[in-house]
């Protein structure tokens, strides 16, 4: 029999949709201008569809309880966009002026500041419905955060840093983004009511779907007009953050240290280190790190139990362009 508040993993996205939009458009304060503004600038969703594909249950349908976990999850994403472009300065994200560069630094900190704590209330209502569903998002949620802040702390520290590591780099995507994408397939998968080792396996599967798409959205900066990225390319060499793509092309060709060297301190010759990355081999060699994350992400598929799941995910995974 399938309970009352059994949806579609599809249906799922859709009410996670309208409820971000509730709480954004719902806003009748003096950051309303602002967050409305940031409801016309949504991404495609992608942790939304990791959770509510992760909380199919055996019977094929997702707990609607999904949703405001989802929600929730979509929100902390927004935050830490808003203050990931102060930090780095960004003038453009999916198309649109940032909200730093429409509206000014110190408010969009403030509007980062508030989608974090609306963020928190999303999950609210779980409190009565479901005490220990909320408890435990509540936890995975701060843990998250606080790593998400460690992560970005420790990419502002490595700016400009030419000699930075894979190891760190990885460290650094592992705390931005991949964290929250494990965060979003965890809940998923433990809304589902899987076994734990289905809960582990899926949650490693987010991790490694994290990484491929920051390691992917890293080479975008080097092979992508701003129009097609929706996001001002080239950004990253220019406020020095090194990626993977760099640090490859370095190790492999040291002219483009120096030239990289020179783009960072005089803003010049940015589309000339660009293509200097490209022939030296630092997006191709990028891209055999993601698909090793490919070979990890599809080793924990392989694990689970739950058919309709994994071929979700499965389609997700394939859905990144490698």
């Amino acid at each position: 029999m399938v309970s009352k508040n059994a949806i579609t993993a599809n249906d799922g996205v859709l009410l996670t949709n309208k409820f971000v939009e509730r709480k954004l458009l719902g806003i009748t304060n003096d950051l309303a201008e602002m967050n409305a503004y940031l409801a016309t600038a949504r991404g495609n969703g992608i942790r939304t569809q990791l959770l509510m594909r992760s909380a199919i249950n055996d019977n094929g349908f997702v707990d609607s309880k999904a949703v405001n976990v989802a929600a929730a999850i979509e929100l902390l994403h927004m935050a830490t966009l808003v203050h990931d472009d102060v930090m780095d300065d960004a003038p453009v994200r999916r198309g649109l002026e940032t909200v730093q560069k429409k509206f000014g630094v110190k408010k969009a900190v403030i509007c980062g500041d508030y989608l974090l704590c609306i963020s928190m209330d999303s999950i609210s209502d779980l409190y009565v419905e479901d005490p220990k569903l909320y408890t435990e998002a509540i936890s995975v949620m701060t843990k998250t955060l606080s790593r998400l802040c460690l992560g970005e702390y420790r990419q502002f520290s490595s700016n400009g840093n030419l000699d930075i590591s894979i190891s760190n780099y990885l460290r650094i995507i592992g705390g931005k983004t991949a964290e929250l994408f494990f965060a979003a397939a965890y809940c998923g998968a433990r809304i589902s009511d899987a076994p734990a080792c289905d809960i582990n396996n899926t949650a490693r599967f987010g991790r490694n779907l994290g990484m491929i798409f920051q390691i992917i959205d890293d080479c975008k900066d080097y092979e992508f007009s701003e129009s097609a990225a929706k996001k001002s390319v080239k950004n990253d060499i220019i406020s020095g953050v090194v990626t993977l793509p760099l640090i490859f092309a370095m190790r492999s060709v040291p002219a483009v240290k120096l030239l990289a060297r020179e783009v960072m301190l005089n803003q010049k010759s940015v589309d000339e280190l660009a293509d200097s990355v490209i022939k030296a081999g630092g997006l191709e060699t990028a891209k055999n790190v993601a698909v090793r994350y490919k070979e990890k992400a599809l080793q924990a598929l392989s694990g689970l139990k739950n058919a309709k799941k994994k071929s979700q995910l499965l389609e997700l995974l394939e859905g990144i362009p490698l």
